[in-house]
């Protein structure tokens, strides 16, 4: 099967093209399979040490609990130079840089930004999270969360979505998008 990758989502050009066609055919099975993983870096402590056990498995991804944002950004910077596939770097980017580094800024939580009902709310909570998440190398948000709440005990969605109401949920999520 090919797929192209000159469209959505990937609007490679041909060089781009060639070279995941290359890189693809040069991979081992074990480096294919080490690229369907997402490991978590979440803590400052030994980060480069625990840099290095993530390059052994050689992920396709790299989740950044909150750290500091040296820590953040060195710790990026390292695996990316470090990996032969340039990795995702993603985190909860769905209330500010406060997803990702623990300076980063604090925004209101979706439900919050919902309640306005005013989507320039939603624009400015994307733009926060994409400049504070992209200065530490982040290309990946897990954001926005775009469930509808129709259990509101549910303790992992709750706040984190714009609410009961699709056609607010859908209004607040294109805006942010």
């Amino acid at each position: 099967m090919k797929i192209d990758l000159s469209s959505r989502p990937f609007f490679l050009d041909a060089e781009g093209q060639a070279w995941v066609r290359k890189t693809l055919e040069s991979m081992t099975l074990e480096e294919k399979i080490g690229q369907l993983f997402c490991l978590i870096l979440r803590s400052e402590e030994n980060w480069k040490e625990k840099a290095d056990n993530i390059l052994k498995i050689a992920p396709g991804g790299l989740m950044l609990r909150p750290l500091e944002r040296n820590t953040a950004w060195e710790a990026v910077t390292y695996l990316q130079e470090k990996s032969e596939i340039p990795l995702l770097v993603a985190a909860n980017l769905e209330r500010g840089g406060s997803g990702i580094i623990k300076e980063g800024t604090e925004f209101a939580s979706n439900m919050e930004v919902a309640a306005t009902r005013d989507v320039r709310y939603a624009e400015n909570q994307a733009m926060i999270c994409a400049r504070e998440a992209s200065a530490v190398g982040a290309n990946w948000a897990f954001a926005p969360v775009i469930d509808v709440d129709l259990n509101f005990r549910n303790p992992i969605t709750n706040t984190r979505t714009y609410g009961s109401n699709p056609a607010i949920v859908a209004k607040m999520g294109k805006a942010y998008v």
